[in-house]
């Protein structure tokens, strides 16, 4: 069961940040690996309805969703980039549940100049700060 949409975007010379917002509940039956909500982006370097040479422009996302019992908002911020046409956007529930979608919406997110850096105290997320205990 999916919903899908195809969306023409402007062309661009250079990387553009996009966030997809939607409120969403529901359930999914009992085995996670196999019973999931998941949403895929596609990024391709022409608008919809043209098919000859098409290309895409960056890997495709898979994201799961976790599902709660009622509306919550959820984000998923991704770039696209330079040259990026089109965006195919599905909701696919693969196995058992129902879900709920409303307000979605593709947003398109201000870059800040720089890097933005979080740092977690006693990190070992990386291996940039190990603890010896001794």
């Amino acid at each position: 069961n999916s919903f899908s949409q195809r969306i023409a975007l402007p062309d661009s010379d250079v990387p553009v940040k996009y966030a997809l917002l939607f409120k969403t509940k529901g359930f999914t039956g009992k085995n996670p690996g196999i019973n999931s909500l998941r949403v895929f982006v596609h990024f391709y370097d022409q608008l919809p309805g043209v098919y000859k040479n098409l290309k895409r422009t960056r890997a495709l996302i898979n994201h799961a969703v976790s599902l709660p019992k009622d509306y919550e908002t959820r984000t998923l911020s991704f770039m696209a980039p330079p040259h990026t046409r089109r965006l195919d956007i599905s909701f696919t529930l693969y196995g058992q549940g129902k879900v709920f979608l409303d307000d979605v919406q593709l947003v398109k997110v201000e870059m800040k100049k720089g890097a933005n850096v979080y740092v977690t105290p006693w990190s070992f997320l990386d291996n940039t700060y190990c603890n010896r205990l001794q």
